[in-house]
């Protein structure tokens, strides 16, 4: 399970309310911690925290 799905679940669970993720935010977010996993050499649940905290920040 990604972080974006734990975050997700999470989140869904205390909120009792569905939450959706758009595509957009969702592609940005899988671009972002694609490419810090792998060109930056992060492990993929470091990458996906920080990917997920660019795309909240840019999206609030």
């Amino acid at each position: 399970m990604s972080f974006l799905d734990m975050a997700k679940e999470s989140i869904q669970k205390r909120a009792e309310i569905p939450l959706k993720v758009s595509d957009f935010l969702r592609e940005g977010f899988e671009e972002r911690a694609a490419i810090m996993e792998y060109d930056g050499g992060l492990s993929r649940e470091e990458a996906e925290k920080r990917a997920w905290a660019i795309v909240q920040a840019r999206n609030n």
